[in-house]
């Protein structure tokens, strides 16, 4: 219901904001740092088959599409972020699955429609940076705030837009659904748990999606969420 809130046209970049908290497992302040290449942007963004066939092939930064043999790919972000244990590759998953509690079928975005919600997104970044200012700073996310319009968006302004939707959909359902007691994190920890319990993926693997510096940390933190 949080995601089925956002205009996937008018508020394209803050879905992809929280696309990427949920489906790749990052930090808050990992998110806001994503930086990409304005010369690598596709110049012709308003014709959309074009444009969105053009970013697998030229945007590049801390968020590529990295290509395998054949046609095939995978959205990746480098986070490059504080610490040696934070910088890492991670990829977009496409993992299907059968909900274990609900038995209905669920899966990660495709390749495809996240090139979807990229191509939106920066339609509207395009639009903002030009209205707001005068040159390209290079951050993929930028802050709408009055006192930082046009600006990078920082890790409180990821908290900001959280809470502002939440209390959007808190008011919009009368009260029956509150995702305010949540926070830009919580995504992370669905990201997590979501592949220990639908998925049953290693937990090393998650460890290193997550980017800690080690496996115990990643066992202490969802230890009660480990199968078996």
């Amino acid at each position: 219901m949080f995601f089925e809130l956002i205009d996937p046209y008018e508020n394209a970049l803050d879905l992809l904001l929280f696309a990427i908290l949920r489906y790749f497992g990052l930090r808050p302040g990992e998110a806001a740092e994503i930086r990409i290449e304005p010369s690598t942007i596709p110049s012709n963004l308003n014709v959309y088959h074009t444009a969105r066939e053009e970013l697998t092939d030229s945007l590049s930064g801390n968020l590529q599409f990295v290509k395998e043999r054949g046609l095939r790919g995978n959205w990746v972000i480098d986070t490059g972020w504080k610490t040696k244990a934070s910088c890492r590759d991670v990829a977009l998953i496409t993992h299907k699955t059968i909900d274990p509690f609900s038995r209905k079928n669920i899966r990660f975005p495709t390749q495809e429609e996240f090139t979807d919600l990229l191509y939106w997104a920066l339609l509207q970044r395009r639009e903002l940076l030009s209205y707001y200012t005068s040159e390209d700073h290079g951050y993929l996310f930028v802050s709408e705030s009055n006192n930082s319009k046009g600006k990078p968006l920082s890790k409180k302004g990821v908290y900001s837009k959280y809470n502002n939707l939440a209390d959007d959909l808190f008011q919009r359902t009368g009260g029956s659904v509150d995702p305010r007691s949540y926070y830009p994190h919580t995504f992370r920890h669905l990201f997590a748990t979501s592949l220990l319990l639908r998925y049953r993926r290693p937990i090393e693997e998650i460890s290193k999606w997550l980017g800690h510096s080690s496996v115990v940390i990643t066992r202490d933190t969802y230890i009660h969420w480990i199968p078996e």
